[in-house]
């Protein structure tokens, strides 16, 4: 267990990096999504939770109301414009949505 930011590509890379529920917890995704495409060689397979459905589906379940919904701990909410943040440092190979997250299968850039 690690912070992303702490990760070294020379260590820890591999030709498929699984970011699962990640960068919705970071101060710095922008820093994240670096650490992740310098670590991915060259396959990185990334989620995060649908705003604002994440958020409608905790305040149905009576979850999180004092924060209309936000998951303690969720500090980034995406909706599609996910596919837009991870577009400015890899390539968007097939991307999903099954409710409620955003998926996206991405290739790093040489």
């Amino acid at each position: 267990v690690a912070s992303i930011y702490d990760l070294d590509p020379n260590v820890d890379a591999a030709s498929l990096i699984v970011s699962s529920e990640v960068l919705e917890h970071l101060e710095h995704p922008e820093q994240g999504l670096d650490m992740l495409a310098a670590l991915a060689d060259p396959w990185l397979l990334v989620s995060v939770p649908r705003e604002p459905v994440w958020r409608a589906l905790n305040m149905a379940r009576a979850k999180y109301l004092d924060t209309w919904g936000n998951t303690p701990g969720h500090l980034q909410h995406w909706s599609r414009s996910f596919l837009d943040f991870l577009g400015f440092r890899v390539d968007v190979i097939v991307e999903d949505s099954p409710f409620p997250w955003t998926m996206a299968l991405c290739k790093t850039r040489p």
